[in-house]
């Protein structure tokens, strides 16, 4: 667990620099022990339909987060207020009396109107707060004091709600009265803060006013001990980490761990020729490129040029250790790092910092402005479930004469933090690799998807080109941005939202329908080498120039298996597409598995948007490579009832577009990443 210690009343939080968490905890609660559980059925991926399904999940899970009760009162991070409400006894409606003033003191507080609080505050405690003693060189004046004040505390505390409810009012002289209060505060980083303050009231020139004093913000800051207020609120912010994805094997595929930052110090450089040299060579940047990094700095200052994983560390360790205290300077960190890189993005997506508008649409108010959160794939689909619990300490704490802060005189509230959920995938780390490494070697985009055909689990789930992760988690370098920039479409995930012919994949469906509608295996059908749709005058040509040229059903079909995949007969017996002993199970079940790839059924689906959009008819391209065209084959099987419409020709199918990972299911189950036994560790 890390922490990050703030600065006191609303300063703002230590930034451990571009790229990286804050520096590693100095204060670790114990941990709880692991504990096993189920993801939420509503986070097991289901078969994508569609172009950026992964952003569509994402918003799904921040539609889930919005839908979070929030207390009634909402302070905006800039300090302001919306609409709150102060429940009241009865009684306390009789205007000008101590309980009316102070509910009306309490509405304004409570909604972050500050000013208008200020005009109920008595003259006694303008002339209180207003003395140079309390408001030692930082408050010009007492209204700059209760006004800006009042605001930094319940800044400092990361409050985000305040709601408050009279008790009742007690008349305690002809001049004073208190009234008391509860107090329900929200916050960020310790959760729920209740006190019962009693508000002071004083009778100036016949009116009510309150006396005011921090102590009506957080109670134990009126203390006998410090009755010139020189102690400060602090919070003390603890982090857990993000949880880690795996792999089915238990691999890592995202977690956080250790980093390196590696930055220059101008004061220290002894040779800028041979620094600019190395250091550019081994972090990507040209001489030009570092000089400007660092010029205007001051001597003694640290400038971040990189954060790198290990791995990467240690390929460069040697070369870089001359430098090391000699213009170059190596500091441990905390990131998100992804061990195989783009090999696994597909699966893994990426986390980058919160936005300015992340931060405004946060009404679960978890994120702050140092934050992560997840971007695409995993990390986006079960952000909820990966990010943190956070943890923190508010303290009252005195300041030491060199300026430090000393112990904690009271300690208000505290939570321990807890590690996100681990979410444990389908995936199979070895096939992955292999299946990028075999999509890259054609040096063309692709995506790539495989299922387990007994289970539907995601094995494989691979697209090229795509971003490297770790360059959003630890900074893109200048060259790096450039070549990302220059790849093809690099965001989009081609295995789940790219669009291709469905190709060899429909060979199956469409000749074992022949079969079934009673077409003899041994009818002869002549294919020349070109063919048209029927009702079209377009002259399509066939792969084969010359045609296919009196084939048999069957051996067209064995033919067409051998172009194309050598396990769809095998898996057409084993799914009982030819035989209902082919797959054990229930006649119905093997029915069912039939109307699945009975293209009758598939097309259907297709016509009303199911599981692979709409069918191109004429309008689709040509595709390369697989089965033979044929208009007399068309002819026969829109007769058979199998074809109409527009979809009047035996590679119909073929000619649909679907992403792999919604083709992969024609091939067995539906595709499903996290699996049935996905658990998330804690």
């Amino acid at each position: 667990m890390s922490q990050d210690d703030r600065a006191a009343e609303g300063a703002p939080s230590v930034n451990a620099g571009s790229g990286g968490y804050p520096p590693e905890p100095v204060w670790a609660p114990t941990a709880d022990p692991d504990i096993t559980l189920d993801l939420p059925p509503r986070l097991r991926l289901r078969p994508l339909r569609g172009r950026s399904l992964s952003r569509w999940l994402a918003a799904a899970l921040v539609v889930l987060a919005l839908a979070i009760v929030i207390p009634t009162v909402l302070l905006a991070r800039s300090g302001g207020g919306s609409t709150s409400t102060v429940v009241v006894p009865s009684g306390c409606d009789v205007q000008g009396s101590p309980c009316q003033v102070a509910q009306t003191f309490m509405g304004d507080y409570t909604a972050g109107k500050y000013e208008a609080m200020y005009q109920i505050v008595s003259q006694t405690s303008i002339a209180r707060f207003g003395t140079a003693a309390i408001l030692h060189n930082a408050y010009k004046d007492a209204h700059d004091y209760i006004v800006n004040r009042t605001q930094a505390l319940l800044q400092a505390a990361e409050v985000y709600s305040v709601t408050a409810s009279i008790a009742g009012q007690h008349v305690v002289g002809a001049n004073s009265a208190t009234v008391a209060v509860h107090v329900v505060m929200q916050t960020i980083r310790v959760g729920t803060i209740t006190q019962d303050v009693v508000v002071p009231l004083a009778r100036e020139h016949g009116h009510w006013l309150v006396n005011w004093s921090p102590g009506l913000v957080f109670a134990h800051l009126d203390d006998p001990a410090d009755p010139q207020y020189q102690r400060l609120l602090h919070l003390f912010a603890f982090n857990g980490h993000r949880g880690s994805i795996l792999d089915g094997a238990g691999n890592v595929l995202a977690q956080d761990d250790t980093i390196e930052v590696i930055g220059i110090v101008p004061g220290q450089i002894k040779d800028a020729t041979v620094l600019l040299k190395r250091l550019g060579t081994d972090l990507d940047y040209t001489p030009d490129q570092l000089t400007a990094l660092y010029a205007g700095h001051g001597a003694s200052e640290f400038v971040q040029v990189r954060s790198v994983t290990q791995q990467t560390y240690a390929r460069i360790a040697a070369d870089l250790a001359p430098l090391v205290g000699a213009g170059v300077q190596v500091n441990d960190g905390l990131g998100r790092v992804y061990p195989y890189g783009a090999d696994t993005a597909a699966v893994t997506g990426y986390v980058a910092p919160v936005s300015d508008q992340d931060l405004i649409n946060d009404s679960a108010h978890y994120y702050e402005p140092n934050d992560v959160l997840g971007r695409d794939g995993v990390e986006a689909w079960a952000d909820l479930q990966l990010r943190p619990l956070k943890g923190g300490e508010l303290d009252i704490v005195p300041v030491n004469a060199d300026g430090t802060l000393g112990q904690a005189a009271y300690t208000i509230a505290r939570r321990a933090p807890a590690d996100g959920a681990d979410v444990h995938t389908t995936i199979n780390l070895k096939l992955q690799q292999k299946a990028i490494a075999d999509m890259r070697a054609t040096q063309k985009a692709s995506g790539s998807v495989v299922l387990d055909p007994t289970t539907g689990e995601v094995l494989v789930l691979a697209s090229t080109p795509i971003y490297d992760p770790n360059d959003f988690s630890l900074g893109f370098t200048p060259n790096q941005a450039a070549r990302f920039n220059a790849l093809d479409h690099p965001y989009l995930n081609r295995a789940v939202a790219g669009v291709y012919p469905t190709g060899s994949v429909m060979k199956v469906t469409t000749l074992a329908a022949a079969l079934e509608a009673g077409i003899p295996s041994d009818r002869i059908f002549n294919c020349p080498g070109s063919w048209q749709v029927p009702g079209s005058t377009e002259v399509r040509g066939d792969d084969l120039p010359t045609g296919v040229v009196r084939r048999r059903v069957l051996a067209d079909l064995r033919g067409a298996l051998r172009q194309g995949s050598q396990s769809a007969a095998q898996y057409g017996q084993s799914d009982g597409l030819w035989s209902d002993h082919g797959h054990r199970g229930s006649p119905q079940r093997r029915g069912e598995r039939r109307q699945r790839l009975d293209p009758r059924f598939a097309w259907r689906r297709r016509e009303s948007g199911h599981r692979a959009g709409r069918l191109q008819g004429h309008a689709a391209p040509d595709r390369h490579g697989g089965a033979s065209h044929c208009q007399q084959w068309a002819a026969h099987a829109a007769a058979a009832g199998y074809l109409g419409g527009q979809h009047d020709e035996p590679g119909a199918g073929q000619l649909s577009r679907e992403a792999p990972q919604q083709a992969a299911p024609h091939r067995g189950p539906s595709g499903n990443l996290a699996g049935g036994d996905a658990r998330a560790d804690h």
